[in-house]
């Protein structure tokens, strides 16, 4: 249905309209279903995004890192944020 990409497009769009992030996770249900994104991932990009960041590359590598349980590391290379999501990149290609 709608991607981890799409909805995060969506949740910048409603904290500049004003959303709380359980206003935001009540919508993204509404619209997924079982396929929304968890309220603690909501909350935290809902959080960053009122900090004002604009660009969310190192958010979603967090994410990514969280999702597939690898650590971001620098002192690892082969264990790298970028690593990880180039792998994420290759494995679904």
């Amino acid at each position: 249905m709608f991607s981890k990409e799409d909805q995060r497009s969506w949740l910048k769009i409603q904290c500049a309209r004003g959303r709380t992030a359980r206003q935001c996770h009540q919508g993204l249900q509404e619209a997924c279903g079982a396929a929304a994104l968890p309220y603690r991932t909501v909350a935290r990009w809902v959080r960053a995004f009122r900090q004002g960041r604009e660009s969310d590359r190192n958010l979603m590598i967090r994410e990514l890192a969280q999702d597939t349980g690898l650590a971001p590391s620098t002192s690892h290379p082969e264990r790298s944020p970028e690593n990880a999501e180039n792998c994420l990149k290759m494995g679904s290609a």
